[in-house]
């Protein structure tokens, strides 16, 4: 398998970062996601970074990929794997903006996922309060439905440059190789996507 090549390598160079195309050559009509960068997020360790050129035509290319680390959509379920995920972009000196969300996805009716939305509204801010610097900007979002929908349409909506998002969420069992929302964001998304992945506890 190419995938377990690729991070053979990626630890012989004690690589940080894995770079794959979201498509490759034989690129089939319709698929969103090649057999290369699919292995790739679901078999390996590095933290990956996918990228996409769907919205870009012409020399945007460059221009694009000189800001791609500007304004960045980070998922967030409170876990602390996706917390590791928001202070890494916080971190870069590159990202002017950061937009929070959490998607509200369950509820038996109108008041819980009212109610959802209110709690996750108030942990938003909290976080808020934790990274906000003066030269960061920094916008919560709270949706209510399909989490790698929500997440895909708000970053195409807020022509964000990168969602980045670790590759488990809370509660992960270690036996899964990539989170569901976690996959399914970076399978449809028009946007590059950012991979963290998470740490096993030691």
């Amino acid at each position: 398998m190419l995938a377990k090549t690729i991070q053979r390598v990626a630890d012989e160079e004690n690589a940080t970062l894995i770079m794959v195309g979201a498509r490759g050559r034989g690129r089939i009509s319709g698929l969103l996601l090649g057999s290369v960068s699919r292995d790739v997020l679901r078999y390996g360790q590095t933290d990956l970074l996918i990228m996409r050129y769907k919205v870009l035509e012409g020399d945007n290319l460059g221009r694009f990929c000189r800001s791609l680390f500007t304004k960045v959509i980070c998922p967030t379920d409170f876990s602390d794997p996706a917390k590791d995920a928001i202070l890494l972009i916080k971190g870069m000196k590159e990202v002017s903006e950061i937009g929070l969300v959490y998607v509200v996805s369950s509820g038996e009716s109108d008041e819980q996922i009212d109610a959802a939305v209110r709690v996750a509204g108030s942990k938003l801010n909290s976080i808020v309060k934790e990274i906000e610097r003066p030269e960061l900007k920094v916008t919560t979002h709270v949706k209510v439905g399909d989490a790698p929908h929500e997440i895909s349409s708000l970053a195409d909506k807020e022509g964000a440059s990168l969602i980045a998002m670790s590759s488990h969420g809370a509660g992960w069992l270690e036996q899964m190789v990539v989170g569901s929302t976690t996959y399914d964001t970076a399978r449809i998304s028009n946007r590059p996507v950012l991979i963290v992945r998470a740490r096993k506890a030691a």
